[in-house]
């Protein structure tokens, strides 16, 4: 599931949510259109590496604050 801020600021992957009180609004898409670069720079990039790490922190980092620990429950 995704999240975007009210105001279009934020947005991301919901991971993990705990609340009293939630107002969620859901989008039916039925159609997604992907349209990435042409370049030869990103055509011929090398993806073979292990990008666990890097989607750990681009998932779960804020900005101004350190990473959390992820909950193995």
């Amino acid at each position: 599931m995704h999240f975007i801020s009210a105001d279009r600021q934020h947005g991301g992957h919901v991971l993990d949510l705990s609340t009293d009180a939630l107002l969620v609004e859901l989008n039916d898409v039925n159609d997604v259109r992907l349209a990435i670069p042409e370049t030869s720079a990103f055509l011929g990039a090398d993806l073979t590496g292990d990008t666990t790490e890097a989607l750990d922190l681009a998932e779960r980092h804020v900005r101004g604050a350190e990473p959390q620990p992820t909950d193995k429950r």
